[in-house]
């Protein structure tokens, strides 16, 4: 029988290679259409993450006094300009929450507007891992 941990970080690696799939998919759908332009899209791990890059919840949460983060994050978007404005992002932002849980923030941006999906706290990995791929589906179904 194999290991839970085992098991655990198989899942979420898959769960993570699912997410880098869906966010070059949809960079893909952008460029089939004729209005978009210069899509691109990234998917990184860090124990630390650029204060320019930090979700508005991961600021409140997260920056020490020296406006320093720690912690471990995953954080990932689609972006393309489309015509008729002046961008559209997708935003996905992972981190960690308490002991063993993962905290996710979805947020799609138009024209720097945001408009935040519901965040959700999963209480560990195996749970991140069962529930990431439809919360990445719902975020990427929005329409800008």
């Amino acid at each position: 029988m194999a290991n839970t941990c085992e098991i655990t970080i198989t899942s979420l690696l898959a769960t993570l290679g699912f997410v880098q799939e869906a966010f070059r998919s949809k960079v893909v759908e952008l460029e089939s259409r004729d209005a978009a332009a210069e899509a691109s899209w990234a998917l990184q791990v860090s124990e630390t993450k650029p204060p320019d890059a930090l979700s508005w919840a991961e600021r409140r949460e997260l920056l020490h006094p020296d406006g320093v983060e720690s912690g471990l994050f995953v954080w990932g978007y689609a972006d393309s300009y489309v015509e008729g404005q002046s961008g559209v992002a997708w935003h996905l932002d992972l981190r960690r929450h308490g002991s063993n849980g993962w905290a996710i923030d979805r947020m799609l941006t138009v024209d720097d507007r945001g408009r935040e999906l519901a965040a959700q706290v999963c209480a560990d990995s195996a749970e991140l891992a069962r529930v990431l791929p439809d919360l990445v589906r719902e975020l990427l179904a929005q329409e800008p």
